[in-house]
C-alpha cells in the first residue's frame, strides 16, 4: 500500500481571466492507494480492450508508433524477451484506465487483428506485416496469420504484467486518477484542467455540457465564436452547474470542486436535464437583454463575475424582474461587488457572500444603490 500527497498548482485557464489568488490556489490532498501487479496473456489483454474492460484515456496522443517499433515488440514476445508492464487505474466500476502503455498494447491489438493503424481517410488499412527485422529472422514480414499454430499459440499465451493502482480512501470522493493524470502529463503541449476531467471522469453529463457549449447564445456571451481547444469554455459550463446546485458544499480550491461534482455526476444523480434547459434560457437572455460582452467589464472575461451572476440568473430565469438590465449595470458599479470579484475570489467565504449578494442585489426587494 502507497500513499500519494502532494500540491498540484492550479493552471490559469486560456482566454478566461482569473485573479491571481485563484490561480495560485493549490490542492492539498491525501490518498491511500493501492498497487499491485497482475500478468495477463496477451490474447486476453486484446479480449479486454475490444469488450471494453480497458479504455485508453481520450486526450492522450494518438498512436504514434512506427511499424518498425511495434514489430520489434511482438518479436520480443515471440522469442521470449521481457517487457515492460503497462500501468492502469481500476475504476469505481472496475474498468481499467491506461495511464502508462498505450502504445504497446494498440501494437498487441493491431498485430492480433492482422492491420497496422487505424482506418485511413479512405477507408483503408495496412496490413500488419513484422518489420524492420533481420531478414534472417523466421518472423520477418510475417502476419499474425502467416504464423505456424505454434508461435500463435506462443503469442496468444505470452504475458505482459500490468500495474495495477486502485484509491481506497477517501471513498467517497475517488480523484485520484485526475491528479495522477495530471502529474504523467508532463510531455508536449500541457493538458488544461477540463481536457483531464473528460478522459477520467467521462460520462454523458459532460457529454451533454459539451453540447450546450455549442450553444449559439452562450458563444456570443463568452465571446467566443469558435471553441476553445483546451475546453476552458465548457469548465466554465461545469463551474455554473456547480455552484448552481452544489455551492453549499463548495469547497477551496476551485479545481478540485469541480473535480468532485464531475465525478459525482457520472453516478446519473444529475440535474443536467433541468440544468440545460434553464442554462440555455439564460444565455438567451443574457445575450438579448445585457450588455454586449456583458463579463468584459475590467478588461478580459471575469469569470468571478461571471459565476455569480450567471448562476443567479439562471435560478431565478422563471421570475426575472423586467429592470434586471439596469439592475445589472447598478451592480456593476457597486464597489462591494468589485471588492467581491477582485481579492480571494474562490475563498469559501468570499464566493458564497459574492453570491448571496448578488441574488439580493438583483432580485432582492432591498437594492443596494
Amino acid at each position: 500500500m502507497l500513499y500519494l500527497q502532494g500540491i498540484f498548482k492550479l493552471i490559469k485557464m486560456e482566454d478566461f481571466n482569473f485573479s491571481e489568488n485563484e490561480a495560485e490556489d493549490v490542492v492539498n490532498i491525501e490518498y491511500d492507494i493501492t498497487s499491485y501487479p497482475s500478468d495477463y496473456t496477451l490474447m486476453g489483454l486484446v479480449e479486454m480492450f475490444k469488450n471494453g474492460d480497458i479504455m485508453i484515456p481520450d486526450y492522450q496522443r494518438g498512436y504514434v508508433w512506427k511499424i518498425q517499433q511495434a514489430s520489434l515488440l511482438i518479436e520480443s514476445f515471440l522469442i521470449g524477451l521481457p517487457v515492460p508492464p503497462i500501468f492502469l487505474y481500476i475504476d469505481d466500476e472496475n474498468k481499467n484506465l491506461v495511464i502508462d502503455g498505450q502504445q504497446r498494447l494498440l501494437s498487441i491489438v493491431y498485430f492480433f487483428e492482422g492491420y497496422f493503424g487505424k482506418e485511413s481517410q479512405t477507408g483503408k488499412r495496412q496490413v500488419f506485416k513484422l518489420s524492420g527485422l533481420n531478414p534472417q529472422n523466421s518472423f520477418y514480414n510475417c502476419t499474425y496469420n502467416d504464423l505456424d499454430d505454434k508461435d500463435k499459440r506462443k503469442l496468444a499465451s505470452s504475458v505482459l504484467r500490468a500495474i495495477n493502482i486502485r484509491q481506497l480512501s477517501p471513498a467517497e470522493e475517488s480523484t485520484c486518477v485526475y491528479h495522477i493524470f495530471e502529474r504523467l502529463n508532463t510531455g508536449g503541449t500541457p493538458l488544461k484542467s477540463q481536457e483531464i476531467r473528460n478522459c477520467v471522469f467521462r460520462s454523458d453529463f459532460l457529454n451533454k455540457l459539451k453540447e450546450l457549449n455549442r450553444n449559439p447564445s452562450w458563444r456570443i456571451v463568452i465571446n467566443k465564436k469558435e471553441l476553445v481547444k483546451n475546453q476552458s469554455d465548457v469548465e466554465l459550463i461545469l463551474r455554473v452547474y456547480g455552484l448552481a446546485y452544489y455551492l453549499s458544499k463548495y469547497e477551496k480550491p476551485m479545481k478540485e470542486f469541480l473535480n468532485k461534482v464531475a465525478k459525482k455526476e457520472m453516478k446519473g444523480y444529475s440535474n443536467i436535464d433541468h440544468f440545460a434547459s434553464a442554462f440555455e434560457r439564460t444565455a438567451d437572455y443574457i445575450n438579448s437583454e445585457l450588455r454586449v460582452k456583458p463579463f468584459n467589464v475590467r478588461g478580459p472575461f471575469n469569470v468571478s463575475l461571471f459565476d455569480s451572476v450567471f448562476c443567479n440568473i439562471l435560478l431565478h430565469i422563471d421570475n426575472l424582474p423586467s429592470n434586471l438590465s439596469q439592475r445589472y449595470e447598478d451592480l456593476l458599479l457597486d464597489q462591494k461587488f468589485t471588492d467581491l470579484t477582485t481579492l480571494a475570489t474562490t475563498d469559501e467565504k468570499i464566493l458564497k457572500e459574492r453570491f448571496s449578494y448578488v441574488e439580493s442585489f438583483l432580485f432582492g426587494d432591498g437594492i443596494h444603490r
